[in-house]
């Protein structure tokens, strides 16, 4: 599976906190499903299958707005799984936050997620498998989420800017 691992790359990017501290990003992946239609006669011998999961996401001790990870992570979605932010999900996305202190939370998130896989028989018996890239993404890839083509450098907030963190260096 590889949008987990994009993810927790997205994540640890922007946030170089999480680098510094890698115990307080953790993933996991619950009520996973592999969907194969190999005994449908109509697909002959497509061993071609998607995977369906819920990826749980958890930072602990975050300390910055919540609202710098929801603009990073809608970020990652808009490429990785954009059904999850058109109208048609009604849903949205799930969260819960333990609010520890007044300057310090858990916060954990559901992403339900899916990845196709291409599987093409051989000659030799074997199989090629190729994780299949999302078909339509809500924007291009060459079109970031920040106007002019440039990549997320700098998120303000009531005018302090957040990211980069301009305390960081004390921080650390």
């Amino acid at each position: 599976m590889k949008k987990p691992d994009s993810l927790r790359a997205k994540l640890m990017e922007i946030f170089p906190e999480l680098t510094r501290d890698p115990h307080r990003l953790r993933m996991w992946i619950e009520k996973g499903a592999v969907k194969c239609r190999a005994a449908d006669p109509a697909q002959g011998e497509n061993l071609s299958y998607r995977l369906d999961y819920t990826l749980t996401v958890v930072i602990e001790e975050w300390t910055r707005p919540s609202l710098l990870i929801w603009i990073v992570l809608l970020d990652w979605l808009r490429i990785h799984e954009p059904a999850l932010l058109t109208a048609a999900n009604g849903r949205g996305l799930e969260f819960e936050a333990d609010l520890i202190s007044n300057a310090k939370a858990d916060i954990s998130l559901d992403l339900p997620l899916s990845e196709a896989v291409i599987a093409t028989r051989r000659a030799d018996g074997g199989f090629d498998m190729q994780v299949k890239e999302e078909p339509d993404p809500l924007m291009p890839d060459t079109m970031p989420i920040v106007a002019g083509g440039e990549r997320l450098k700098a998120i303000w907030l009531d005018g302090t800017q957040l990211v980069p963190d301009p305390l960081a260096a004390e921080r650390a």
